[in-house]
């Protein structure tokens, strides 16, 4: 059989197998305006919080008036008792607590440098880190009131002849959010799993495919595995362009890549990720198989690709063996790309283990089908006999 034959064979078995055309055309589609969809804010906003004031002053209510103001927290409750704001967090109702200790406006003006205590569900982070940011702006925005009341204070003390020296100013600590200016799930973790996404779909469709259709005797094993590598490489592309030329659009994540580097990149990626499957779907007996396999093993991959958990953290025997998967170096790869602006020279050596992990899987799923069809070719024969 000719490879145009090979090539023409292979099309028509995707096309009429609905199991893979589901899993590698729809299940990308479905996961692509589904996943992303809770987190289509990006930011979290208006987080319920509960306030004990035990000062019950103007500046304290100023404090209070200020968060609430702020739209990432909305104050649902002004409580007396620390006992019930704890069982309204505990509950769900409120996801933290703002105290204001007594004796807050005294210490401020003062110079005693107040306290203020805040307790907080840090089970969301996002929710947690919403939070702290409004609450700290809301602090900082008292400072020019506290400094105009020391000013009078002191400069009271100074006409009367007793010498006082006034606080220095505080100092102001401007952070900025590298690679990720929203502090947002979207830009943080959507561009990744958008990766691990694309990875996992194809190469589950390349291992019920594979696996569909036993080897017969006469096919080329070569002609066979490029067919099936050209046929997969296309999806892969269109998918590829689909997601990361539409769905950053669309979800508005940034980009920092140039086009020329994202789509080098994303070559070798595409390349090495159907050699993968191609080996996946050889060495699998049954289509269940490379399902099962595949969703046993997604969520403990998403935590060794190192956006999520540092890869340093992680065993090294546990970490060599994540490198022979070809979406860690993509997910590393595409986000330094497009997140970090990194350059392609930055890069190159994911590129390079991506290309790498391609040939050798590209010859292993070679060596794999030319050893089963000599054992076939061993077996008729021995039955003729």
């Amino acid at each position: 059989m000719s490879f145009l034959d090979t090539l023409l064979s292979e099309t028509s078995r995707f096309l009429r197998n609905i199991s893979v055309l589901t899993v590698c055309i729809l299940g990308p589609l479905a996961y692509f305006f589904l996943y992303p969809s809770p987190y289509e804010n990006n930011v979290v906003k208006t987080q319920e919080i509960a306030v004990i004031d035990e000062d019950n002053t103007h500046l304290s209510r100023q404090l209070a008036f200020y968060a609430d103001a702020n739209s990432g927290v909305n104050i649902k409750q002004y409580s007396t008792s620390l006992t019930d704001a704890q069982n309204m967090l505990e509950r769900g109702e409120i996801f933290g607590i703002l105290y204001i200790p007594k004796g807050f406006e005294k210490d401020a003006y003062i110079q005693s440098s107040p306290t203020l205590a805040f307790l907080a569900n840090s089970s969301y982070f996002l929710i947690y880190g919403a939070i702290v940011h409004a609450l700290h702006d809301a602090t900082e925005a008292l400072s020019p009131i506290i400094r105009n009341k020391q000013n009078v204070l002191y400069g009271a003390y100074a006409q009367n002849g007793t010498a006082k020296t006034l606080q220095k100013d505080l100092i102001t600590l401007e952070s900025s959010a590298l690679f990720n200016p929203s502090l947002g799930y979207i830009d943080y973790a959507i561009a990744a799993v958008f990766v691990v996404i694309l990875h996992q779909m194809l190469v589950v469709g390349m291992g019920i495919f594979g696996s569909s259709y036993p080897l017969r005797i006469n096919a080329n094993p070569f002609n066979l595995i490029c067919a099936r590598s050209i046929l997969f490489f296309i999806i892969a592309l269109a998918l590829f362009a689909f997601y990361f030329g539409f769905g950053f659009n669309y979800y508005d994540i940034r980009r920092e890549a140039s086009i020329q580097d994202f789509w080098l990149f994303s070559f070798a990626f595409i390349f090495a990720m159907v050699a993968f499957g191609n080996f996946f779907g050889v060495i699998v007996q049954k289509p269940y198989q490379a399902t099962q396999f595949i969703l046993i093993s997604s969520l403990p991959l998403v935590f060794l690709l190192g956006f999520i958990w540092p890869s340093y953290e992680i065993p090294p025997i546990i970490n060599t063996i994540t490198q022979f998967v070809p979406v860690f170096h993509g997910v590393n790869g595409l986000l330094r790309l497009n997140e970090m602006g990194a350059s392609f020279h930055s890069i190159y050596p994911y590129f390079r283990n991506l290309l790498g992990l391609g040939i050798l899987y590209f010859l292993l799923s070679l060596f794999v089908l030319i050893l089963r069809k000599y054992l076939q070719r061993r077996i008729t024969q021995s039955q003729c006999k």
